[in-house]
This record gives C-alpha cells, structure tokens and sequence, in this order.
C-alpha cells in the first residue's frame, strides 16, 4: 500500500547524475570484439552456444540501417544540458509514495551522494554494491537479486 510523502526536501543535491554527459554525445558503434568481451561478462552460467547466439544478434543489431543514428541521437539528447535540467530525478524524488530501493554500485559515480538520495525519499532504503558500477544489474547480478528480492518480500 503507498504509503503518503512529504514533499519537503531534505538537503540538496545539484544534479544526478552528479556527473557530466558530454562523454554520451561521442557515442559511435563499439568494435564487435568489445561487444563480444563486454556481453560475455555479464552471461556467467549462460550455455557457449547460448551465449554465442546472443552476442551475434546485439552485433546484427548494432549493424542494421538506421540504429547506429537512432541510438546516437538517444544519447545527444540526454547528454544535452538543458533536457538533463529540465528532467533532472532530483525535484520529483521527495514526492515519491511508494517504498523505495536505491541500489547503487560502488564504482558508479551516483554512489557518492547515495546517502542524500535516500534522504530525499522518506523510509526509502539504500544497498551499495562493493564489486559493481553503473550496470550493477548484470556486473553483480547475484547480489543485485537477493537484495531487490528481500526488499519485495
């Protein structure tokens, strides 16, 4: 059930990401062995041939007509700093009703004002994940279940 929030503030962050976004405007179409690399990390326990097949269609994928502009178009808009103001997470978070879970890798730039987050959603719960950055999803798959499963529990 959601539980009723006060918009009030509690300490101020500038922005967050608290880092620039210059870095998204250059993205080009990574080389397909970097693809290769950066996929197989993240595929432990996943069949060779399973694995194989996944990493070949995100290469066809970033080789179709079309994607390359459309992704990189993506990314110059969020690195733009107007729309990052404009959208900025910050001013919404204290109106947030429901429980919240910050989980946040320890290598990922966020993780410096984590603490100031959670204080701006009440009751809200924060993990940082020592042996993760900014896809603790799948740099630490394991631990980025358990706890998100123990917090819907």
């Amino acid at each position: 059930m959601p539980r009723a929030r006060s918009p009030t503030v509690h300490g101020a962050i500038p922005s967050w990401p608290p880092y620039p976004a210059d870095r998204l405007a250059a993205w080009e179409i990574p080389p397909d062995e970097r693809v290769r690399e950066q996929l197989l990390r993240q595929m432990e326990g996943v069949s060779e041939a399973e694995a194989e097949a996944l990493v070949q269609e995100k290469i066809r994928k970033l080789h179709e007509p079309g994607y390359a502009e459309a992704f990189k178009s993506t990314m110059t808009t969020m690195a733009d700093h107007g729309n990052r103001a404009q959208f900025n997470l910050i001013r919404r978070l204290p109106l947030t009703p429901v429980p919240t879970l910050f989980v946040i890798g320890k290598g990922d730039p966020s993780s410096e004002v984590a603490e100031k987050l959670k204080g701006l959603v009440a009751g809200s719960e924060l993990h940082i994940i020592e042996d993760g950055a900014h896809q603790v999803h799948y740099e630490n798959a394991e631990e980025f279940c358990k706890v998100v499963t123990e917090f819907l529990a």
